[in-house]
């Protein structure tokens, strides 16, 4: 329970007051708004600072990225002012996150608590960086295997099955379109990806768009790496069989098609010339409304149809993934505990305050960031919040959203030490094909033999 929801009765300012949760400034005021004495309230002060310093042990180090850190630092305040713990929040900017951070755990650092995409959960693991988050008593890893979607629970498990941390966010690449660019062409969404082209090049020809597609293609995991995925899945390209195995050394049932179509974007001028480079994963490029169509975090819909810097608002409908499949790249993001010198119960504390239900049964960081930003959760209690799918039906279609969300899939091969290392080299693969730096048959030969290489490198 958090000092706001304490009502003031004298019962209850006493029971917060022995219990700590009170800051002085709260207990003075609700106690002597209750007529209670000064010689009790002073009482009363010295056992609140007394319990809250017991509770009070040493700070809880986390470690985050650069998304929207001003609502994480809240997030932290209210949660120390809550538990009366402290927390030591470092901000880790730019968009090697999972590099940066790696770095600093093999150079000795000691974060309790630390971001990550689950392709790092299983490496970072293995390396002896993070531990598992089963045996603690406070509402243990039990309710949340039963709680949460499945999805989740997959995503978020080592290959023994002991869950590796908490969620921070569940998304998915969403296939977006600007409605008033189609309404004037008189089109209706794309349901192939050679209909996707075919609509560019009339949306071009009529001076609706000059550049109609975006995807994020920068050399960072949550851009290029993310969206070709989704594309290579839409197409029915697996990358990747249940053995961890290539399946595109021939060219596989679409891996290579869809590196050829993204230098044919490029080279048409259907994405523009620095989609290589563009920032903030070209979400401000599509706020611009000079582009019809886009591959993007689902979340960022949000963003798009109601946010203080779009001039597209309103006008950005989503539809299903355009491809043989209609299939899409999900993920989830997560809370992960360090593995030396924590104390993991006041660790377990932030987790779940940021991830999870707090001891006062409320889940605080992901319905927070659901309604505020628009990320999703593996929760079903949040999912199911009356709040969030009313919020959420203000700026996408639902009916399209559950269905491209059944239809998404996450990559197994991230549970393998090798995976980080090959994604980030197929990442500069293609993007110097794109460039016309290297022949598409010398990129698929790489990329088999840095599987390769990686394994042995990497034995399991």
């Amino acid at each position: 329970m958090t000092r706001h929801e304490i009502r003031d009765t004298r019962a209850e300012v006493v029971s917060a007051a022995m219990a700590g949760r009170l800051t002085r400034r709260d207990l003075v005021r609700r106690a002597t708004a209750l007529g209670i004495s000064a010689p009790v309230i002073s009482g009363l002060l010295a056992l609140n600072a007394q319990k809250a310093s017991a509770q009070t042990g040493p700070a809880v180090k986390m470690v985050g990225w650069g998304y929207h850190p001003e609502i994480v630092e809240d997030n932290v305040n209210r949660f120390k002012q809550t538990y009366h713990e402290e927390v030591d929040y470092q901000l880790t900017s730019g968009g090697n996150y999972h590099q940066i951070v790696e770095t600093k755990l093999l150079g000795g650092e000691k974060p309790s608590v630390m971001y990550s995409e689950s392709e790092y959960m299983y490496r970072w693991w293995k390396a002896g960086f993070i531990q598992d988050v089963e045996g603690l008593t406070d509402r243990p890893t039990d309710f949340y295997k039963k709680e949460m979607f499945p999805f989740g629970v997959q995503q978020l498990s080592l290959p023994n099955g002991k869950l590796g941390g908490l969620p921070y966010y569940s998304g998915y690449n969403a296939f977006v379109y600007n409605k008033a660019h189609l309404d004037k062409a008189g089109l209706q969404p794309p349901k192939t990806w050679e209909e996707m082209v075919a609509q560019a090049k009339e949306l071009q020809g009529k001076g609706i768009s000059k550049h109609p597609f975006l995807s994020a293609q920068n050399h960072e995991w949550a851009s290029l790496s993310w969206s070709i995925f989704a594309i290579w899945y839409s197409e029915g390209e697996p990358v990747f069989d249940e053995e961890n195995k290539p399946t595109f050394a021939d060219g596989g049932v679409a891996f290579k098609k869809v590196i050829e179509m993204h230098k044919q974007w490029l080279d048409d001028g259907i994405t523009p010339p620095d989609i290589l480079t563009q920032e903030g994963e070209s979400v401000p490029a599509f706020m611009t409304g000079d582009h019809t169509f886009m591959v993007v975090h689902d979340y960022d819909q949000q963003g798009f149809n109601t946010g203080e810097k779009s001039k597209v608002k309103g006008m950005i409908g989503n539809t299903l993934m355009p491809g043989k499949t209609n299939q899409t790249l999900s993920w989830t993001a997560c809370y992960l505990m360090g593995a030396r010198d924590v104390d993991r119960q006041h660790a377990w504390n932030l987790m779940q305050w940021l991830g999870g239900k707090a001891n006062d049964d409320q889940y605080h960081g992901s319905k927070r960031w659901a309604l505020e930003t628009g990320l999703g959760a593996p929760h079903r209690e949040v999912m199911e919040d009356p709040e969030v799918l009313a919020a959420w039906k203000k700026w996408r279609d639902m009916d399209v959203h559950v269905k491209q969300l059944e239809n998404s899939k996450g990559r197994a091969v991230e549970k393998t030490m090798w995976f980080p290392e090959w994604n980030w080299q197929m990442m500069t693969e293609v993007q110097e094909y794109m460039q016309g730096k290297k022949p598409i048959d010398e990129v698929i030969t790489n990329l088999v033999k840095k599987v390769d290489e990686l394994k042995e490198l990497y034995p399991e």
